[in-house]
């Protein structure tokens, strides 16, 4: 094989090809010279040669087994950068292919070196139907899934489960205990109750329309008092007040 750029030296300067052939091997296995062509153009951009570059070195290629200097190019015709003219099987990715180059989406294409915004990802969510956070729109389960544990939830019964989370019913207590609300402000105090089972439960007064400024996200009892537009002074929120307090400590501190 003769080669006619000093730039040989570097492309075929180690013993043996990725492949583990050597040199001799390669050219007494294939006699076709595009696939030595190919090969020399593989281990070119191997060396990051731009395809220009390549080409303007393989076009020096003087083996006299090929009488034609072949065309370089991608001879994909699905390709975006497809050569009609091109004669040389461009390497993998010099084709350029549109497509979902993301590997998360479901359509992803490996063959895509151009991504064309067409990728499809699966809905995430509980795919379990016994979950209370079920999703039936999910197509792919994430873990999120969420259970309710019942049992015994007062902490003075016998047998109080500190592993559940919604009481159902099933709490025993030592003969002549009354569990209850023991506080005689609660709603439901129980004067017979000889032990508070922590069931108190209050009136909290307040806005409970969340479109309001004065909204009271622990209120139970609507006091019909919320306040929404010009009604909301600009004192009526706790940020406000907030900024207020900073203003008078600025105020101070530069004093």
């Amino acid at each position: 094989m003769v080669f006619g750029h000093g730039v040989w030296n570097d492309v075929f300067n180690y013993e043996t090809e990725p492949t583990g052939h050597t040199i001799d091997s390669i050219r007494d296995e294939y006699e076709n010279c595009l696939i030595q062509h190919w090969l020399a153009y593989e281990r070119l951009r191997d060396l990051n040669y731009s395809d220009n570059e390549a080409n303007d070195i393989m076009s020096e290629w003087s083996d006299p087994d090929c009488p034609e200097d072949p065309i370089y190019g991608c001879t994909d015709p699905e390709a975006n950068n497809y050569n009609p003219d091109a004669t040389m099987e461009a390497i993998y990715y010099e084709c350029r292919y549109d497509g979902c180059t993301d590997r998360d989406a479901t359509n992803y294409d490996p063959r895509a070196t151009d991504d064309d915004g067409s990728c499809i990802f699966p809905v995430l969510g509980c795919t379990d139907p016994t979950a209370n956070n079920y999703n039936e729109a999910a197509e792919e389960d994430d873990d999120s899934c969420t259970y309710t544990t019942y049992g015994c939830t007062d902490s003075t019964a016998n047998n109080y489960d500190v592993g559940a989370d919604e009481d159902d019913g099933s709490c025993t207590y030592d003969a002549g205990t009354i569990p209850g609300c023991m506080d005689e402000t609660a709603n439901n105090y129980n004067a017979e109750a000889t032990t508070d089972n922590g069931t108190c439960t209050y009136d909290v007064v307040g806005c409970m329309d969340e479109t309001a400024c004065n909204y009271d996200e622990d209120a139970n009892v609507d006091s019909e008092e919320c306040k929404y537009g010009d009604e909301c002074g600009a004192l009526d929120g706790l940020e406000d007040w907030h900024l207020i307090a900073g203003a008078i400590l600025l105020v101070v501190l530069l004093k």
